[in-house]
């Protein structure tokens, strides 16, 4: 994202958003206080961030293939780059633990591994999910899988290969979608094609949440025309990822922007 990409979408995002205090949707109200706008903590953050801080000092270096947006050829790369640069923050994977604790979904697809830290955030909230998670690079997914087994989690399924062979025959195996997190090639072609490959397994309940939507204008572009499919009742851009609800007892279409009211949004987002 270039900066003034980010200064410019920053400034639109905080112009339209609202806090808890502004919603009026009961539904909306209920997600911000026991998903998005909460302060709660549970032991299982603190043993994931000691695992993200060994990560930040880990010094190995690994050939990371990278098959997202950039498309950058073959590179290495050191493991405490990736953890301080590539991995989702701290708040965001307690958006997605809280998630899943809130609406508890039986089976949650993630299409981006990276080193594991979403996954296990993921997998932590429910003992009784199963997480499917997906990694194009085998070295990124070789130590995600250390750190799954160093918490010892029996509940996350790893997938290794390309998103373009692996993610339909995930979909596949299912009768229906509950949550699918989609942090993979930030790019506006791929992430319409994940969500169109969604569509014949939406269900009223499904849940999709989609990062970075501010990545580029070919992502926010994405988003946008996400948002106005005839099968999307309800959308909640949180600017780092936003999400999609399909339930037609929503009968009038709702887009909210939303901002926690319990930091500065300046410093959370800037430099």
């Amino acid at each position: 994202m270039s900066f003034a990409y980010k200064i410019k979408t920053l400034l639109s995002f905080y112009k339209d958003s609202k806090t808890v205090y502004k919603i009026h949707s009961p539904f909306v109200f209920d997600f911000m206080k026991n998903v998005f706008d909460t302060s709660r903590r549970y032991y299982a953050f603190d043993h994931i961030e000691y695992l993200r801080e060994n990560l930040k000092r880990d010094p190995r270096t690994i050939e990371f293939k990278d098959f997202g947006a950039k498309q950058k050829k073959d590179q290495n790369r050191r493991v405490r780059d990736i953890a301080n640069s590539a991995v989702s923050p701290k708040n965001k994977c307690r958006w997605l633990f809280n998630t899943v604790h809130h609406f508890r979904p039986t089976t949650v697809i993630e299409l981006g591994t990276s080193l594991g830290i979403s996954s296990l955030y993921l997998a932590s909230a429910e003992s009784q999910i199963t997480v499917l998670t997906h990694e194009g690079d085998p070295q990124s997914a070789g130590i995600a899988k250390e750190n799954f087994d160093r918490l010892k989690m029996k509940n996350i399924e790893l997938i290794i290969g390309r998103f373009e062979e692996t993610f339909q025959n995930t979909l596949d195996r299912l009768n229906q979608l509950d949550l699918v997190y989609l942090d993979g090639n930030h790019s506006y072609e791929a992430t319409l094609k994940y969500f169109n490959q969604c569509l014949p397994k939406i269900t009223s309940k499904s849940i999709l949440i989609f990062d970075d939507i501010y990545w580029s204008p070919g992502m926010t572009q994405a988003w946008n025309e996400i948002k106005k499919h005839p099968k999307v009742r309800l959308s909640l851009d949180l600017y780092q990822i936003a999400y999609v609800f399909f339930d037609p007892m929503i009968k009038e279409k709702q887009h909210f922007k939303l901002i926690n009211s319990s930091y500065k949004f300046w410093q959370k987002y800037l430099p």
